[in-house]
């Protein structure tokens, strides 16, 4: 029995009488044809089709969660980080130089117009000039003269603290600023690089309004003057007013930069059943996202279920009757193939690797299934003869249709392409 089992051993790898093929030989070619089989069934098993949607595409058909799952929402967290970077306050140095020059050009006026019996003087052009009428400058006068200079100093001196301690902007603000609609900015100054916040409502900007927000430190100063002095000392204070807050682009930049990547990723929760992608919506890039993300989680869940082990056995019973019939005609029509271990090694790796490329070509996202295909038909034909082509053809292409998702409308085109590839080569083959 021993014997009888050895003989059909050998006529089953391809021996024939008097060819004296031995029992190495034969496992290595039933060695090869299990490794080639197995590769097969893997690539045949493994894995989904790629996502048939692109951005920018029409959804031909609505896409449904399968599971549960958590994904990232790239446009909820982009507007946030806008938010963020929107709300972080705009950067300015205060610059308490400004504010000095601004009491050194009040102080000059006021001890000029202290001092002074003409009128004109006080009316020449400079930095701070009077602009009402003589008389009334005559009784800013006689009240400025009942003020001690000491006590003018100090007035000055409070009056400089005040307003550096809210800030005095330019009322046109530029176009690196924004500030527009911002409640707070963040001041700071040579004495304190950390810096503070403080609320646009305190700020004082220079503009036709800018005494109302004078009117408030000047009473404090004077509170036992006439209201005539108060407002002309606000008009004269107001004219020698600089701007102290100057706009730090640097830091703005970098402020808002730091608020804007301290938003981490947002998170959105995708429920079982809910429609991800509406037929005749547009597919934009979260689509695709989320797309992705779902069949790679499902895929996962799926590993271990029945329903994989299913696909398996499916898969693995398509290869093995495509084997089969090839194994079959090989060894009935083309001997030769059979007898040499090199032609068989060289075929088996062509139609692996044929439907290895086509599994790359399909997860780059490129409709050319038919490229790999036809070339190993067009090899085949050329290499042997029509008829072999194109049996060996056949299992390649359902093959490729498992690949596919059991697309059975590609395994027609592609079989249509690769048959009139066949029959445009019998001339190569015939050398005519």
């Amino acid at each position: 029995m021993k014997d009888g089992f050895r003989t059909w051993w050998l006529k089953l790898s391809g021996a024939t009488n008097g060819q004296g093929v031995s029992g190495e030989k034969a496992a290595l070619r039933l060695g090869m044809l299990v490794l080639f089989y197995g590769l097969a069934v893997l690539l045949a098993s493994r894995g989904e089709p790629p996502l048939d949607i692109r951005p920018g595409e029409e959804a031909q058909h609505d896409y449904v969660a399968r599971i549960e799952f958590t994904c990232d929402d790239m446009p909820e967290t982009g507007r946030q980080r806008w938010m963020a970077e929107y709300e972080e306050p705009n950067v300015y140095l205060n610059d308490a130089a400004e504010l000095e020059m601004m009491r050194k050009d009040l102080a000059a006026f006021l001890e000029k117009a202290r001092t002074s019996t003409e009128t004109t003087d006080a009316a020449q052009p400079g930095p701070v000039t009077w602009q009402s009428s003589a008389s009334a400058l005559t009784a800013f006068q006689q009240e400025l003269q009942a003020i001690p200079p000491a006590k003018m100093d100090e007035a000055l001196n409070a009056l400089a603290t005040s307003l550096s301690a809210r800030g005095v902007m330019t009322g046109k603000e530029s176009d690196d600023e924004q500030r527009r609609g911002h409640d707070f900015i963040h001041v700071f100054s040579a004495d304190s690089p950390e810096g503070r916040r403080v609320p646009m409502a305190r700020t004082v900007r220079i503009g036709p309004e800018v005494g109302g927000a004078l009117v408030e430190p000047v009473a404090a100063m004077f509170p036992d003057r006439s209201p005539q002095f108060r407002l002309a000392f606000i008009e004269l204070a107001a004219q020698a007013l600089r701007p102290s807050l100057k706009f730090h682009k640097e830091r703005t930049e970098k402020a808002k930069e730091a608020a804007r990547n301290a938003v981490p990723v947002q998170q959105k929760v995708v429920r079982r059943g809910a429609v991800m992608l509406a037929r005749g919506t547009r597919a934009e890039m979260q689509h695709v996202r989320e797309l992705t993300a779902e069949r790679g989680l499902y895929a996962e869940s799926m590993r271990w279920s029945v329903g994989h082990f299913r696909k398996m056995g499916g898969a693995a019973l398509v290869v093995l009757m495509a084997f089969i019939g090839c194994a079959l005609y090989v060894s009935k029509y083309s001997r030769p193939v059979v007898r040499s271990n090199t032609r068989l090694f060289m075929l088996c790796g062509l139609c692996i690797g044929v439907v290895a490329a086509a599994r790359l070509v399909m997860w780059m996202g490129w409709s050319l299934h038919v490229i790999p295909v036809c070339f190993a038909a067009l090899t085949l034909c050329i290499a042997y003869d029509q008829r072999f082509a194109l049996a060996l053809t056949i299992p390649l292409v359902l093959l490729i249709g498992i690949l596919a998702g059991n697309n059975y409308a590609l395994v027609c085109v592609l079989f249509a392409g690769c048959a009139a590839g066949i029959a445009c080569t019998a001339s190569i083959r015939n050398r005519q």
